[in-house]
């Protein structure tokens, strides 16, 4: 309120004089229009009591009302109490005024983080201000990408492309980034690659890493996978040709044997079909041919001497050949039709007789003698025939008549084999007189040095010798 000079007021007595003559000086101190704010404070002119506070205000704000361009007017002119010294925010975050006094350093008039300013209104949400704001994994005030932060405010980690020097008591310092070096040289732990690290770097070539440097498990010590011919004897391997000549080994790592299915030329492996035989693979890894002294029943073999020669009990085509004497015939005429002197000649497959037809008493020596005359009929020729070559000394050959053709004589060498497979010859000038033979012997004709199974293949004077454990052998002496 304005300080007026005072009236004279006519109260009557000393009192009022008193009082008077009292205010004279007071009034004397005070300027003209300035305000008495009480307990010794009094306002210049121009401005007036603060509301709640004991202060003098130049302006409306602080005089507890809320008049045009105020947002609020608490009485005082202290900031932090909900309405700042110049009434233009009421101290509160969102509200367009930058509050110092309350720690805001932003104000965009909403409560969002992301938009440049915190809903806190405490940070200008840039990357290093040492505060984390939204989108920040770490904000650790500086723009070093040496520790845990880089300075894009994110967690530094292995791959990040820098190197990590500076770090935590229990994390562990980077010896490498792959975001700087590149993989081949870095693991993705930020240790330099080396095999036997434990971890499997393909960059650098490795096909596995076990972390250790054991070359018999899955992951030989140079960091290859463990391979059959690698030179080095893993816990699934018999062998390795890398190690062991190959002979010994074949390329699946198992010990060679004939019959594992797997040719082995090493170890003189001709073909290998499996633990049985085929047509044209032995049990004893050898091509199967006829004449190799194995049957091999898959190609039609019945038998295989050793040879390929149709001699013993056993064809040029492996067929079974039963043993069989050598025969032929010899066709008679009448006693007339034969001159003296006229002869036949049979080979027992030893020695030749010549056996001479005697009409006038005598032979010629060796000869044996065939004793007719001009009246025998073609039967009792063939009879005379037939008693002289029975009558032969040490002779193989024996002679029959023939029942179906009582002037047939019919041949028969003694021993089984083709020994007996020899010419008839004859100088009888009657057309008529005829032979046949000797053929049909089989067996007991292998020669020396010919392939043999048993000793009744060979030539006689010969036998059949057999390694041990061979089913085929050789014709010897």
């Amino acid at each position: 309120m304005k300080r007026e000079h005072l009236p004279h007021v006519h109260m009557g007595g000393v009192t009022t004089l008193a009082l008077v003559l009292l205010a004279l000086p007071l009034q004397s101190c005070l300027e003209p229009m300035s305000v008495d704010c009480g307990a010794d404070l009094v306002c210049p002119a121009g401005q007036k009591c603060a509301a709640d506070q004991h202060v003098c205000i130049k302006t409306d704000c602080g005089d507890g009302v809320v008049q045009e361009g105020e947002v609020c007017d608490d009485g005082n002119l202290i900031d932090g109490d909900g309405c700042n010294r110049t009434c233009e925010s009421n101290e509160r975050c969102g509200n367009h005024f930058e509050d110092k006094v309350l720690g805001e350093v932003c104000d965009d008039g909403n409560l969002t983080d992301g938009d440049g300013c915190s809903s806190d209104c405490r940070s200008r949400e840039n990357c290093g201000n040492g505060r984390i704001d939204e989108g920040e994994q770490c904000d650790d005030g500086n723009d070093s990408n040496e520790d845990d932060c880089t300075n894009t405010c994110r967690i530094a980690q292995c791959g990040d492309g820098f190197l990590k020097s500076q770090t935590q008591e229990l994390d562990p310092l980077e010896e490498c980034d792959p975001g700087i070096g590149g993989p081949s040289s870095c693991n993705f732990t930020c240790k330099r690659n080396f095999c036997g690290d434990g971890i499997i770097n393909i960059h650098d070539g490795e096909e596995c890493d076990d972390g250790n440097d054991s070359n018999e498990d899955d992951c030989t010590d140079t960091c290859r996978m463990a391979r059959c011919g690698d030179g080095f004897l893993n816990r699934a391997e018999e062998c390795d040709p890398g190690i062991s000549d190959p002979p010994n080994c074949n390329y699946t790592c198992k010990r060679n044997f004939c019959g594992d299915g797997i040719v082995n030329s090493h170890d003189n492996e001709q073909c290998d079909d499996g633990p049985v035989s085929s047509p044209h693979c032995n049990t004893n890894c050898t091509i199967a041919r006829c004449g190799d002294g194995i049957v091999n029943r898959e190609a039609g073999e019945e038998c295989d001497d050793g040879n390929a020669d149709d001699c013993g009990s056993c064809d040029a085509q492996c067929k079974n050949r039963s043993p069989a004497p050598a025969t032929g015939w010899i066709y008679a005429v009448s006693g007339g039709s034969i001159k003296d002197g006229e002869s036949f000649s049979l080979n027992d497959g030893k020695r030749t007789q010549v056996f001479e037809f005697n009409k006038a008493g005598g032979t010629r020596w060796p000869h044996a003698s065939v004793n007719i005359v001009n009246v025998y009929s073609p039967m009792e020729v063939a009879t005379v025939i037939a008693n002289a070559i029975n009558g032969a000394d040490e002779f193989d050959i024996k002679a029959e008549i023939f029942d179906n053709n009582k002037s047939a004589v019919r041949l028969t060498n003694k021993v089984e084999g083709a020994i007996g497979n020899q010419l008839i010859g004859e100088s009888v000038k009657d057309e008529s007189f005829d032979v046949e033979g000797m053929d049909g012997g089989a067996g007991n004709d292998c020669p020396k040095n010919t392939g043999c199974t048993k000793t009744e293949d060979c030539e006689p004077g010969l036998t059949c010798r057999k390694p041990d454990g061979d089913p085929a052998g050789t014709c010897r002496p």
